[in-house]
């Protein structure tokens, strides 16, 4: 499950059949208990469990180690183990800034420059380039004055 909220987070729940939610809480990191053993069996068998009753723990582990953020562990008649997205930018923020650090670049050079124009030589789509204009535009990073065709862009600093 995908939660809007500081940032998004991906939420993991298995219902607790045969166990006390109290119970896990408290031994969780301390001993092995198996939630859904047929399950567990399964994927042993088949090689996705290199071994049974130690994934809490190393999930802890391997997210101490990449430096990310703690995972939380919840408990109720379900365990929710649940993942929090890193806050930082994503890469297509970071590809549109440089697309659009591009496109201004060259409107620099040229203040007649076309969307069409621009697009052929930065290598997007049309329809990229204009939301990238229109994106420019609504930060107030770029206008248009005059047509749209026999017009000129400003760049406003």
């Amino acid at each position: 499950m995908l939660e809007e909220g500081e940032g998004y987070r991906i939420e993991f729940k298995e219902r607790l059949t045969h166990l006390d939610g109290e119970m896990v809480a408290f031994a969780i990191g301390t001993r092995s208990l198996l939630r859904n053993p047929n399950l567990a069996n399964l994927f042993h068998r088949i090689g996705l469990i290199e071994k049974m009753g130690t994934g809490i723990q190393r999930i802890q582990n391997l997210i101490h180690q990449a430096d990310l953020q703690p995972v939380d562990f919840k408990f109720s008649d379900f365990v929710s183990v649940i993942f929090y997205r890193q806050t930082t930018m994503k890469s297509s923020e970071k590809s549109s800034e440089k697309g659009s650090e591009k496109i201004l670049a060259l409107i620099r050079e040229n203040h007649t420059i076309s969307a069409s124009e621009i697009a052929q030589k930065i290598n997007l789509s049309a329809r990229a380039v204009e939301k990238h204009i229109s994106g420019l535009k609504k930060a107030g990073k770029l206008r248009r004055i005059g047509p749209a065709k026999g017009g000129k862009w400003e760049i406003i600093n």
